[in-house]
């Protein structure tokens, strides 16, 4: 498995999943640059968001150090 470089990367959330009650998997594809089309996943710990809300929302994966934050339009 390889990682995304560091920067910001625009993404739709293309599926979620509850892992417990503070963890939660999305699934991103990229939506632009060399990578379109790539799906990602992440984890979200206490993201207070619902699951099912966010599904096809666009936002932004800023990767810093290898490490993805996500961030909501």
């Amino acid at each position: 498995m390889s990682t995304l470089d560091d920067g910001a990367h625009d993404v739709i959330i293309v599926d979620t999943e509850n892992i417990d009650a503070r963890t939660l998997r999305i699934d991103v594809a990229l939506t632009s640059g060399p990578l379109k089309g790539d799906v990602v996943s992440i984890r979200a710990i206490d993201l207070e968001r619902d699951a099912i809300d966010i599904l096809g929302l666009p936002a932004t994966l800023v990767v810093v150090d290898g490490v993805p934050r996500l961030h909501f339009e």
